[in-house]
C-alpha cells in the first residue's frame, strides 16, 4: 500500500490547469493567426484587384476621351471655313429674302451631311438671318442672340466656344462660332451647334457613369442624364446667380453630385474612391466607384470623368483569396506540417 503526499493532489490539479491554459492559449494564437492570414489575403487581393480595375478604367477613359476629341476636332473647323466663304459674305452685305433663303438651304444640306448639328448665321446685331433648321417649328431664324457669349466673344475675338441649353430648342449643345469679316468691318457670326447624344448613348451602354465638367465643375453632358447641370463642388451664391442669370443651364438647380469621398482608411487606391450617396445609373446607394479624371484638350477647363464600379469585384476577389488561403492551410494541416 502506497501513501500519497498531501501536496500531490494540488500539484496534479495545477498540472491539469496548466495544460488547459496552454491549450486555450494555443487555440487563441491559432485563431488569431488564422484571422490575420485571412485578413492579409483579403487585403492583398483587394489591392491587386483595385490596381487592375484602375488600369482598365484608365483605358476606358482614354477611349472615351479620344472619341470626344475626334468629335470636337471634326466640327471645330467648320465655322472657320464658312466664315471665309465669299458667297456668305456677299449675302450678309446684301441680305435679300431670296439670298437668305438660298443660304438657309445651303446650311441645311451641310448640316445634314455633318450629322446631329445646326448651322446658322447672325448679322452684326446678333439677329439670326439664316439657319439650317429654317423649315422646322423651332427654327432659329428671327431670334436675337446678342446676349449669348458665343456671339459677343466671336465679335470681339473672332473665335468662340460656349456650352449652353438652347433657348428655343431646349436642347443642350456646344456652340462653336466665328466672326465673318467684310471689307468695311465685321458682318456677323456663323455658329455651329453640336449635340452629344451619340456619345452619351455609347457611354450609357458601357454601364459606367461618364460625364464632362466645365471649369466651374458643372456637369455639361454625359451619363446618367439626370446628372446634367449638377456640380462636383458647392457653388457660391454669387456664382449660382451669375450662371442662372446667363440662362446657360436654364432653371437647373445646380445641385451637388451624389458622390462622397471615402475615408482615407478605406481608400488605398492610387486613384480616388468615391461612394454613391444615392442610387444612380443602375448602381445601389453606397456603391464604391473608382474615379478617373482627364483634361479635354483645347476646351478651356473641360474634364472627362469616368466612374468604374468596384464594390462587387473587390468583395469577390477578397472572398476567393480567403477561400484559397483556408484550403492551403487545411492541406498543410492534413499533411502534418
Amino acid at each position: 500500500m502506497s501513501l500519497q503526499s498531501p501536496s500531490a493532489a494540488p500539484r496534479a490539479s495545477t498540472r491539469r490547469l496548466s495544460g488547459w491554459a496552454a491549450h486555450w492559449l494555443l487555440s487563441i494564437v491559432g485563431v488569431t493567426l488564422l484571422a490575420g492570414a485571412l485578413w492579409g489575403a483579403g487585403a492583398w487581393a483587394r489591392d491587386r484587384t483595385l490596381r487592375d480595375l484602375e488600369a482598365q478604367a484608365r483605358v476606358s477613359a482614354q477611349l472615351s476621351l479620344t472619341a470626344l476629341g475626334h468629335k470636337l476636332d471634326k466640327f471645330r473647323a467648320i465655322p472657320r471655313v464658312l466664315a471665309q466663304d465669299t458667297a456668305l459674305e456677299a449675302v450678309l452685305e446684301s441680305p435679300s429674302p431670296a439670298a437668305l433663303e438660298d443660304l438657309s438651304r445651303r446650311l441645311e444640306t451641310l448640316a445634314r451631311e455633318l450629322g446631329p448639328s445646326v448651322l446658322y448665321v447672325l448679322d452684326a446685331s446678333g439677329w439670326t438671318v439664316s439657319s439650317s433648321n429654317w423649315r422646322q417649328p423651332d427654327s432659329f431664324v428671327g431670334h436675337d442672340y446678342r446676349f449669348r457669349p458665343y456671339f459677343r466673344d466671336a465679335m470681339g475675338a473672332r473665335d468662340a466656344a460656349h456650352f449652353a441649353l438652347g433657348v428655343v430648342s431646349h436642347e443642350a449643345g456646344l456652340y462653336l462660332s466665328r466672326r465673318i469679316n467684310g471689307a468695311q468691318g465685321p458682318l456677323g457670326v456663323v455658329v455651329l451647334k453640336i449635340g452629344f447624344r451619340d456619345l452619351e448613348s455609347a457611354w450609357a451602354r458601357s454601364g459606367m457613369p461618364q460625364f464632362v465638367t466645365d471649369d466651374r465643375q458643372v456637369v455639361l453632358l454625359g451619363y446618367p442624364e439626370d446628372w446634367h447641370y449638377r456640380v462636383a463642388r458647392p457653388m457660391s451664391p454669387a456664382e449660382a446667380v451669375q450662371v442662372r442669370t446667363s440662362l446657360q443651364f436654364g432653371a437647373a438647380p445646380l445641385d451637388l453630385l451624389p458622390l462622397d469621398p471615402l475615408p482615407a482608411s478605406e481608400d488605398a487606391s492610387p486613384a480616388p474612391l468615391l461612394r454613391l450617396t444615392r442610387a444612380a445609373a443602375g448602381l445601389e446607394k453606397g456603391a464604391r466607384v473608382l474615379h478617373i479624371e482627364q483634361a479635354v484638350a483645347r476646351m478651356g477647363g473641360w474634364h472627362l470623368h469616368l466612374l468604374k464600379p468596384v464594390s462587387v469585384d473587390l468583395a469577390r476577389a477578397a472572398l476567393a483569396a480567403q477561400a484559397l488561403t483556408l484550403l492551403a492551410l487545411a492541406a498543410l494541416g492534413m499533411a502534418g506540417w
